[in-house]
């Protein structure tokens, strides 16, 4: 699945392509972050600016970066079932 949603105005947008290893982890992130927001009733944009700081904050402290989505993810339904 490649969602078709990436815009300028997007913080997915390749700007921020430090946070990825390669256009295939962007996209595979990406894959996640819209998964998430629709599965939590949110936009993308917003799902996407947590994730992202999220996934910054836990590649510095990372020794193996295979499973980050997992980890991302998880602290973001998290923080999404506190805000409720």
């Amino acid at each position: 699945m490649k969602p078709d949603i990436v815009r300028h105005d997007d913080p997915m947008h390749p700007d921020r392509a430090s946070l990825y290893a390669d256009e295939n982890d962007r996209l595979r992130h990406l894959a996640y972050i819209a998964a998430i927001a629709q599965e939590n009733h949110r936009p993308i944009p917003e799902i996407a600016d947590c994730y992202e700081r999220t996934l910054s904050d836990l590649q510095r402290h990372a020794r193996v970066h295979d499973y980050l989505n997992v980890f991302v993810a998880k602290k973001l339904f998290e923080q999404l079932k506190r805000t409720e």
